[in-house]
């Protein structure tokens, strides 16, 4: 204590202020680049400011200099590399955390009114909205925003408004927000080839899965299985059994990872390989 009390007497309380600030912007900074698990940025900006501080403590003038000034394009390149997702922060108008821990035990009504619906040749195309919010992102004619029901949902799928080329919109709390959904279109969207071959829905579950944390769930009955979408991957022929356990795995966790055992499909494979 005594140490620490002469430590601050050294630097008086202009000092502190100073290292609060600077130790706080240099936190919330290592936060936000920790967010990228892809380009592991952190790590580069700490090996960055270890060879700053490397420099000052050796007396290297050009070195020191050099960092310090280099500084600004530094910063400029971690932008550019981290791009995707200050994209999907500026997107995605709100974040927000449920105020209790979300039920799954809708997701098994969820994946038996797909394969009710399966049986009577209705394809169902739902996207279940987490952490990143899709207001502003879709459009729809009307919203419900009611606890899901399997009753409620079925009376609207055999209803004359009900679009099997549009998207079921849920929430993960169990939130049915809405159906006939779509992504909203602006001036200047310009699709690649590779999402130009998908149908409609699919191509929006594509877009929305670049910049949210949305995952999409396919039932069809010309199809194997269930088809899922979810950061940047499509995945089909995956059985009810694994899809259950992806969707929870996804939303109880918040985890990006639960798709990616079985993103080496063979329908994955000729995608990538096509694109």
């Amino acid at each position: 204590m005594i140490i620490i009390s002469e430590f601050f007497a050294h630097i008086g309380w202009r000092g502190v202020i100073e290292i609060i600030v600077i130790s706080t912007i240099f936190y919330y900074i290592s936060l936000w680049l920790k967010a990228d698990n892809k380009s592991r940025l952190l790590i580069y900006f700490y090996a960055y400011c270890l060879f700053t501080c490397t420099s000052y403590l050796l007396d290297l003038p050009i070195l020191f200099q050099l960092s310090f000034y280099g500084a600004p394009i530094c910063a400029m390149l971690f932008i550019l590399i981290h791009q995707e997702r200050l994209q999907k922060n500026y997107i995605a108008l709100r974040t927000y955390t449920p105020a209790r821990q979300p039920s799954v035990d809708w997701y098994d009504e969820l994946l038996r009114c797909c394969l009710i619906n399966r049986n009577a040749h209705i394809p169902l195309h739902i996207i279940i909205e987490h952490n990143d919010s899709l207001e502003g992102l879709i459009d729809t004619q009307f919203k419900l925003n009611s606890s899901f029901q399997l009753n409620l949902l079925q009376t609207l799928i055999k209803s004359e408004l009900f679009n099997q080329e549009q998207l079921i919109w849920m929430r993960s709390d169990g939130t049915l927000v809405s159906i006939n959904a779509q992504l909203r279109q602006h001036p200047g969207m310009i699709l690649d080839q590779y999402v130009q071959r998908f149908a409609r829905w699919q191509q929006d579950a594509f877009i929305l899965s670049k910049t949210t944390d949305a995952i999409t769930i396919s039932s069809d009955h010309q199809t194997v299985g269930f088809t899922m979408i979810m950061q940047e991957s499509v995945v089909t022929e995956i059985t009810a059994e694994n899809c259950l356990k992806i969707l929870k795995k996804h939303i109880m966790h918040s985890s990006h990872k639960g798709i990616q055992a079985y993103g080496q499909t063979k329908q994955t494979e000729k995608q990538k390989s096509s694109h």
